[in-house]
């Protein structure tokens, strides 16, 4: 089974240039079996909505999520819920989190002024996994030991992730490894992901997967 690990819809996510429903048409020509929605959940984004009312406005971000549910049911796929969160007071860049359920969402709104701290303990209370998309992108600044795991391979093609530094740091921080597209363009399409004897139906499955490690990742370069 073919996972597809990292995506944007831009239903939600303004610097993605591909549909839900072409995400999920896309991969499956590319015989994967989920995607990951990993949607951005932001300031920028979720103030962008000009919603006031909390419940509603996570109903908002949810919809990228809700369209690709939906058209992955036509291809007998699984469109999965994942967050990629960035802190708006701390260091550390994108943060990907996997076993996230929408109560969660709810219950935290404001999730993206939290610390890390407070993101760290939500995780735990929760059962969540918390990742760090594309460490060396950048500064790699974030706290390790606040990290579940760490995407060791990112697959979009207008970025040098520097992902053999990725590798080595979540190697010597024993971090579980990812390996997801970022998929924002049908280009993107087909570069990464993980290969599973399992399809997991949700995200809870998703989060029980990758913990087990009972994977192997997809690399375009390979």
């Amino acid at each position: 089974m073919k996972i597809e690990l990292h995506a944007h819809t831009s239903e939600v996510s303004p610097c993605s240039g591909i549909s839900a429903a072409d995400i999920i048409s896309g991969y499956h020509n590319a015989g994967y079996d989920a995607v990951v929605i990993t949607d951005h959940f932001n300031f920028y984004v979720l103030e962008g909505f000009n919603i006031d009312n909390e419940t509603d406005r996570v109903k908002r971000y949810m919809l990228g999520y809700e369209l690709a549910r939906k058209a992955a049911a036509k291809y007998g796929m699984k469109a999965i819920l994942g967050v990629e969160v960035c802190l708006r007071h701390e260091k550390g860049g994108d943060l990907l989190l996997y076993g996230i359920r929408p109560e969660t969402l709810c219950a935290h709104p404001y999730l993206y002024d939290y610390s890390m701290q407070q993101l760290r303990d939500i995780c735990d209370k929760e059962d969540i996994l918390l990742f760090k998309a594309h460490p060396f992108r950048g500064v790699c600044d974030v706290d390790v030991t606040k990290l579940d795991g760490a995407e060791v391979y990112n697959g979009c093609p207008r970025h040098d992730s520097r992902n053999d530094l990725a590798l080595s740091w979540a190697k010597e921080h024993n971090l579980i490894f990812s390996s997801g597209g970022d998929c924002h363009l049908p280009e993107d399409i087909g570069r990464a992901g993980i290969v599973s004897d399992i399809l997991p139906e949700n995200s809870l499955q998703l989060r029980d997967l990758l913990r087990s490690g009972n994977y192997s990742l997809i690399r375009a370069q390979e």
